[in-house]
Formats: C-alpha cells, structure tokens, sequence
C-alpha cells in the first residue's frame, strides 16, 4: 500500500521548545495514515541531525510522516537567529511518483504568501540527493487545544477561524485546494494568530490531474463525501472541512464522532447531510448552527459557493447583520436591524412609545394576571392531588396489607376517580409517579402512566411536560423497541431545545434518555458527558431534591462502572451514601441498595477486604435498623459471592440459603439462578459432586427463559468443572476450550465470567498435562487481572492467578519460576485470608514443597 502523500504529518511545540507530533497509531486511529504501514526512518535521521541544509544545522525530529521526516533545524550562520522546520524525503520512497509530489507542493507552497499560512522559504537536495523543504516553523498548539487550553469563549473562537477563513479564501484565490483541513493542521502560535499548514495533500485545480482529484490521500474523520467517494474534488471540500473544523472548535466534537467509516461512506453514497447533534444545539445559538450544516451539505452545490461566502457569514455574525443561512425573511432581517441599532430605534420611537405605553402596560397586566391565575390554579391542583394521593399510601401503608405496587395502583385509581383524567394538572402528577413505578422495577406500569401522561400533555399543549415524558418514554422503550424509543428520543429533545425555562423535571429526564441512548450504544464517554450536564444543572439549582440528586449519582457511578472506572464509581458512590445519610435516608433500604453495589464495585477492582469491610458494616446497620429481610435479596447474593471469591464459603452458604426463597417467591428467575449458581460454588468447594449437580441443573433451567449471557456463561463453566472433578479431564478440557472461545478469549481483556473461566481451564490443562496450554493461560490470566483491576495489595484474584500460575509452573518443572509466583500471591492471599485461608494453606504447600531438594522428594 502507498501513502500518498510523503509528508502528511504535523508539527507543534506546548510549554517547552520540544516538538510533540502525532504517533502513527494517532494516524491510524483518525486515519491519517489510512493507506500507510509504518516505516522506521531512523537511519535518515541520524544521517542528516547534524548536517547543514540551506544555510540551517538540522536538529531533532519534529514529526514522522509516511514517507519521511520533519525535523527542527536553526540557523547556522549570520547575523540573526531563526528556527525553521525541514521536511526530508527518505530515499526508499525518493520515486520519481515522490518527486513529482515534492515539485507539486514546492510550487503550491510557493504562491501561498499569506500571514495566515506557514511560509516555505527554501527548497532543495540534500548531498545524497534527498529532496527537502525548508518551512517556517509555527511555534504553537493546535487550534482545539488552544482554545479549550485558554478556555476561550465564543467570540474569541470565532475570530481564530476567521482567520483561518481568510487563509482558505487566498489559497482558493490561487487556485489551490487544502483538502486536509482538520485541528492538527491549524495550529495558534504564542501571539495568539491562527497559521494553516500541511499543503502536502493540496491540488492546484488548474492543473488537476485524474490521479489527484481522485487519491485517496485524506484524513477520514474530516473527509468529504466526494473524497470518501472518490468523486473530483472542488472548495467545496474545503467548505465542508471547515464546517467539521467549527463544530470541533466551537462544540469540542465532531457530528457523529462515534460513527465508523464505513457508515459514514454509506451516508454519503445515499446523498445524506450531517447534522449537529441535539447537545451540539443546544450549545451554539441558532445561526451558528445553519452556518456550520450549511458547511456539511452532501452535495457541494448546496454549501457556500466560496469561502468569501462563508467568511462573510461569519463575520455578519459576530457584528450582528443578517446570516445567509438563516434566510432573508423581512421579519428575521427586521429583528436583526433592531437589535444592531437598538439604541437609534429606541430613541426615534419614543414619541410612539409614550402614547401608547400606558396601553400596553394595562394590556400586559391583565395578561399577566390571568396568567400567573392560571398558573397558581395549575400547581394548586397539582399539590393537591400529589397531597391526596401520598396520604392514601400513608392510610394503606399503615394495615400493612398491600404491596408497594398495590399501594400506587390504589393511589392512581383514586387520582383518576376524584379528577378524571382529562384535567392538564394530573399529566404532571401522573408523570411523578410513573417514576415510583419505574424505582420498584415495574417499567409496564411506568410505560402505561406515561402514555397516560403524554395524551394528556398533547391534548393542553403543554410543552414543559410533554418534552419530559417522551424522554422517560425514550429511556423506558431503548429494551424493548429500540425504534420507538428514539423516535420518541427525538420529538422529546427537540422540544426540550426549544424550551426558555423547562423544569428541573424535564431537564434531568431529557438528559437521562440521551444517556440512557449513548449507554446502549457503547458510548460510555458520550453518556458521561450527558449526565455531568444533568449534575452541573442540579448543583446550581436552588432546591434540586435528594430523589433527583441520587438518581444522577448513581447513574453516573454505574457508567464509570460500566467503563471498567471502578475508583471513580465508588468515588461516586459515597457521595450518594453520605447525601442519604445527611438526607436522613441512611436506615433505607435505597441506602442498603447502593452501599451494596459499593461493596461490589470495590471488589471487582479487586480491593476484597475493603468490600468485605462494607459489606459487613452494612449487615450491622441492617440488622439494627430492622432491615434485614425486606428487600435483602440483591444483598444477599452480593455479600455471599464476595465471601466465597475469598474462600469463605462457609460463611456465604447460609446467605445463599437465606436468599433463594425469597427469590422464588418473587419470580425472578435471574435471581433463583443466582442463588442456585452460589449453592454449586459452596458444593464444589466441599467437594460434593452430586449435590452440585443438583443445583446447577436447578440454574440450567432459566437458560431458555431468556436469562442473560452471565448465567449461560456460569453453567458451562462449572459443567466443565464437574467434568474435571469427576476425572473426566479430556471432556473437562474440551468444554472449557470451547467456553473460552465463546467469551473471545484470547482476544478479550475483560467480561462476564472471563477469569473464572482462564482460571478453571489453566487448572484443567495443567491436570491434564498440557503444561505449556497451562502456563500460557495462566500468564494471560494474571496479565488481565494486573491489567482490569486497579487494586494492587489485599487483590484475592491477584493472589489466585498467580497461585494458579505457580502450580502451572511447577507441573511443568520449572522450579525457579513457580517459586517466584508463588511468593508473589502469599502477601495478597495473607492480606484477605490470613493464615488460615486455603488458598493461603495451599500456597504455603506448594513453597514448601518447591523449597525441598528432589532427592529428599524421592526418599519420602
């Protein structure tokens, strides 16, 4: 594969005058280097550091392109100083394909005098006949960096890409198209003035070959849809370019950042625009917004003719004047008049003013009165019935005799009797307690209050609420109509966008739903982001409300959990158990839920004593608040799976045998699995094979019940373990084998059941005597532990994968290894276990025995 373009990387220098470039595994990432295998160039850098080349002593290397260098050169003699940056060509690529791009960007870069783009000031051969350039050097950052280094606002952003605008306008003028713009070719130099550079992929259209307007030499992220369609190029490309390069700048991310290549070539060849995304319109005001997807036309005929064009739009902006994009209605060039020439019009309209001031002023009033009447009817109905409604559930609570599902079913009948259900209050109310549904897992009846909801909603017009019930409908639908959920995704943020003031209500579910869609996705950062804005939102607010607060925390916590960020989730984690502690929600069982998932979390990052720590604390605030039972079932089989990943399996199985009836009495039959998968574990530890056969047949029956891929993943596992243990080996083998490829090892880092199951097949091979199958995977397995957990003293599965490694090693006879991992996992084995814990037991075994001399083996 060729590259076509021999120096297409950038250059920039940050604090200090050491040069950082982009690696090649950033090109392959932004495709920079899309046609491009890497080449090492550093015999061609050493030949020429050192070396003089037009009057400049060449110095380090500044960047490395496909097929050569750019490198940091001063001058060597006279009267001034002055650093300049030399490309060189490699002599392996010095083609003559090579040097008639060399010659076409020397004559490019020649005609391009403009302060705004990176001057060339020399060309020539070095004594080896290697081409070279001699460019200004552009002491900077790139334009993204920049602005959100310096933290500058809108208007400070906007001038930075006139400049650049202006930059584009003159190469246009020379007939010379960039077709490469993108933040690591627009660099900000220390006085704070944009510069372009990196004309390497640059055509002249004069001279537009069929080679150049259709190379494939392009930067994906920002190529066009001509380019990604190998269709001529124009200044259209660059129109559009530059429309990505704003959004980056101005939004901090590109329109569809997340959508593979192949995607946004199949949108392209169906004729389709970008467009911003729904967060990206909400941050730039509406003008903006047509100028940047003006820009994103898919057809080049639609975008600005020029970039004269576009230059003029952006600065009729910044000075107030009508835009272009936005249309040329009489009634939008009006407004932009008055509002340039405020003052003027204020002053020769106050004569008309004053006569019919006292007029509107009446007017007003009567309208505002009605309004704020109707208002204050509005929330004194909705107090109302939200009153009516808690103190039914506090009368039913009081006989015990109902469910808390029953309670609200009881509570919405009586709502709808006493009010009806046409009434414009009860959509509000009813869209409350959608969410009390939503708490107790019950997301058929939330679906059902919402829909309720939303006609209600639809039928008043009533925007505020209309916008938060389709986001909830969005976020309760992504499971189980995934098409459905993001239309209604849609229709709800784009009316929430289009609210002045919305509630707190509607703000959070709108920005839940958008999280909600980016969690599905995979998008986990993009989900983040969301939720930061919904917890940015509730900290300015005056009376955010605990239930809102803790929502946002925990689903934050849960995404860094998700993301493998397992500090960060218990960082979050604790400020929600310390907001319902100051709450005074710390005996509740929402308090028992998170302070459990803590425990969990902290586990998986594989700080096991600080889990079992909490997990024991809270069996103590359970116990002593009378919670122990209601609601224990998740805790129940959390606290047990932790006790027995540390070997205390007589401790976990009488929770297991607590929990399980409750589950059955539930129905859930993810939970019966759980219990009955926990039950196997403490069998096989004892080595009781029939019993453990008994409950994972037990599990195995919610397989066909749609039961997730954790619970497939946990049967075969200890099927293969059964195996094994009942000295079928080679069937022990053959199941686990088949159970890795399954979960995508050797390729996957982490997963569900992942270690579990490198840990069973490490041990199976080595019993079996496939020592070399035995010592790789038990390598892997402390690898992805060292690798997934960010715990590194008291880890129990540290501890264990090295053990397991050490028992390999040992099989195989390699002493002096074995002895080393063996030493290695007693400090975290000891930290959890103490000196009592089997694995510690076995661990010390195995030291001993590899301490012991053969020969005195043999006498024994």
């Amino acid at each position: 594969m060729i590259m076509a373009n021999p120096f297409q990387c950038s250059y920039q220098v940050v604090t200090t005058k050491l040069a950082v470039t982009e690696s090649f595994d950033d090109l392959l990432k932004t495709g920079g280097a899309l046609n491009a295998l890497p080449t090492q160039h550093t015999d061609l850098a050493d030949k020429v550091r050192g070396t003089v080349l037009s009057g400049y002593r060449v110095g380090d290397v500044l960047g490395v392109g496909g097929m050569g260098y750019v490198l940091h050169a001063q001058r060597a003699e006279g009267d001034f100083d002055r650093e300049v940056a030399i490309k060189v060509v490699e002599a392996s690529h010095a083609s003559s394909e090579t040097a008639t791009r060399f010659r076409q960007e020397v004559k490019i870069l020649a005609q391009l005098n403009h302060k705004g783009i990176a001057q060339l000031l020399d060309a020539g051969e070095t004594d080896t006949g290697l081409p070279y350039l001699v460019m200004e050097y552009i002491n900077g950052s790139p334009i993204d960096e920049y602005c959100e280094n310096q933290n500058l606002g809108l208007r400070a952003r906007l001038a930075l890409l006139l400049e650049i605008a202006d930059a584009i306008q003159f190469a246009h003028a020379q007939l010379v198209v960039h077709r490469d713009l993108k933040p690591s070719n627009v660099l900000v130099d220390t006085q704070g003035h944009a510069k372009l550079l990196d004309f390497g992929i640059a055509m002249l259209l004069k001279e537009q070959s069929e080679a150049l307007t259709r190379g494939g030499a392009m930067t994906p992220q920002y190529a066009s849809p001509e380019q990604l369609l190998g269709k001529p190029i124009s200044i259209g490309t660059d129109i559009y370019q530059f429309g990505l390069l704003m959004a980056k700048v101005l939004c901090g991310s590109l329109p569809g950042s997340e959508v593979a290549l192949t995607d946004n070539i199949q949108r392209a060849a169906a004729g389709k625009s970008v467009q911003l995304s729904p967060e990206q319109r909400h941050h730039l005001p509406h003008e903006l917004v047509l100028i940047i997807e003006q820009c994103l036309r898919a057809e080049p005929e639609e975008r600005y003719r020029d970039a004269t064009s576009l230059r003029q739009d952006l600065s009729a902006y910044l000075t107030g004047h009508p835009v272009s994009a936005a249309g040329q209605s009489k009634r939008y060039r009006l407004g932009k008049f008055v509002r340039r020439n405020w003052g003027a019009v204020l002053a020769s309209s106050a004569a008309v003013l004053t006569l019919i001031a006292a007029t509107l002023i009446t007017t007003w009033q009567m309208f505002e009165a009605n309004r704020q009447r109707d208002i204050a009817e509005y929330q004194q109905q909705r107090v109302q019935a939200s009153s009516e409604f808690y103190s039914l559930l506090m009368e039913e609570l009081g006989e015990g005799s109902y469910t808390s599902v029953e309670l609200l079913d009881r509570g919405r009948s009586l709502l709808q009797d006493q009010f009806g259900t046409g009434q414009s209050f009860l959509g509000s109310v009813l869209f409350d307690v959608s969410r009390s549904y939503a708490n107790l897992g019950e997301q058929d009846r939330e679906a059902e209050l919402l829909r309720e909801a939303e006609a209600i909603a639809r039928e008043h017009q009533d925007d505020n609420l209309l916008a938060g019930v389709l986001c909830s409908l969005a976020a309760s639908n992504q499971v189980r109509n995934r098409e459905s959920a993001n239309v209604q995704l849609r229709e709800g943020q784009a009316l929430y966008n289009e609210l002045t003031s919305p509630p707190l209500e509607t703000s959070i579910a709108c920005l839940r739903a958008e999280s909600n869609y980016q969690i599905k996705a995979g998008q986990y950062g993009a989900a983040l982001e969301v939720l930061k804005q919904a917890e940015a939102l509730l900290e300015q607010h005056p009376a955010p409300g605990t239930n809102h607060r803790a929502l946002i925390l925990e689903e934050i916590s849960s995404v860094y959990f998700y993301s493998r960020q397992t500090e960060e989730s218990v960082a979050y984690l604790n400020k929600l158990l310390s907001l319902l502690n100051a709450s005074g929600r710390g005996e509740t069982l929402q308090y028992q839920h998170i302070a459990a998932n803590k425990a969990v979390a902290l586990s998986i990052s594989g700080s096991t004593k600080a889990a079992l720590d909490t997990f024991e604390a809270l069996n103590t605030r359970l116990a002593s608040s009378g919670h122990h039972t209601r609601g224990s079932m998740l805790f129940l089989v959390q606290y047990a799976d932790v006790l027995v990943n540390v070997g205390r399996f007589r401790d976990a199985e009488p929770l297991y045998r607590q929990g399980l009836p409750i589950a059955q009495e539930a129905g859930n039959g993810r939970n019966i699995s759980a219990f009955h998968i926990g039950l196997v574990k403490v069998h096989l530890a004892h080595e009781e094979i029939e019993p453990a056969q008994q409950q994972l047949d037990l599990a195995r029956q919610y397989l066909t019940q749609g039961e997730p891929r954790p619970l497939a993943i946990a049967v075969a596992q200890y099927d293969a373990t059964l195996a094994r243990m009942t000295g079928q080996l080679s069937l022990a083998a053959s199941r686990i084998d088949e159970l890795l490829v399954q979960i995508g090892y050797p390729q996957a880092l982490r997963g569900s059941g992942l270690l579990a199951t490198i840990m069973e097949a490490a041990i199976t091979h080595s019993q079996l005597g496939n020592h070399s199958r035995a010592i790789s995977l038990a390598q892997g397995l402390v690898s992805r532990v060292e690798q997934s957990m960010s715990a590194r003293e008291g880890n129990v599965w540290l501890g264990r994968a090295l053990l397991i490694q050490a028992q390999a090693y040992a099989a195989a006879g390699n002493t002096e290894k074995a002895q080393n991992s063996v030493a290695q996992a007693l400090p975290q084995l000891l930290q959890v276990q103490g000196e009592e814990g089997n694995w510690v037991q076995q661990a010390k075994r195995l030291q001993s025995r590899l301490a012991t001399p053969p020969e005195k083996i043999a006498k024994k």
